[in-house]
């Protein structure tokens, strides 16, 4: 596992920009892994660590946003919806589609989510502002978590050698 330690250490904070633009465009990945890596693995601090997975994942959703939004014609009359969305979804979209911006972080569906929201050209402010705060909380809420179970592990560790070292220190007297 040295390797893959080595591997975290070189490619660091580029290396989850990275891994987290791509894999919130439509293509597969699972940034949460490199997150979860550098910080059991004590490589990275927290913040420049949320920072960084947050607004490269950010970006990649603004990507499929734009891809929605930018190819939508040609995007609608692929999916067979040529003559666009009713006047009653075209209301909800103008009314709450900016807030589903916040759902972009959702595995699965939340990049599909980001398209629709290109697609229904809903407000780019908005909608670019709520993906990124539901992207920043989402990475905040795994680092918290994270990072908890690593502090008890090692808490958990670091007990049991100095108990151990008590013992043989014990008996060697």
């Amino acid at each position: 596992m040295q390797w893959l330690e080595n591997g975290m250490r070189r490619w660091g904070l580029v290396g989850v920009f990275v891994v987290s633009f791509l894999s919130s465009t439509l293509l597969p990945g699972v940034s949460e892994v490199a997150v979860v890596g550098l910080v059991a693995a004590g490589v990275c601090r927290l913040w420049p660590l949320l920072i960084t997975a947050s607004v490269g994942n950010w970006l990649g959703s603004v990507v499929t946003y734009a891809a929605g939004w930018y190819g939508s014609d040609w995007l609608m009359s692929l999916l067979g919806m040529e003559g666009g969305v009713s006047s009653d979804v075209r209301q909800w979209v103008d009314d709450y589609g900016s807030l589903c911006g916040f759902l972009a972080w959702l595995p699965g569906v939340g990049d599909f989510l980001v398209l629709g929201l290109g697609l229904a050209k809903t407000p780019v402010v908005p909608t670019c502002l709520f993906m990124l705060i539901g992207k920043a909380v989402r990475y905040a809420v795994l680092l918290g978590l994270v990072k908890t179970v690593c502090d008890a592990v090692r808490n958990f560790i670091n007990k049991r050698k100095r108990h151990k070292k008590e013992i043989q220190e014990c008996t060697t007297t």
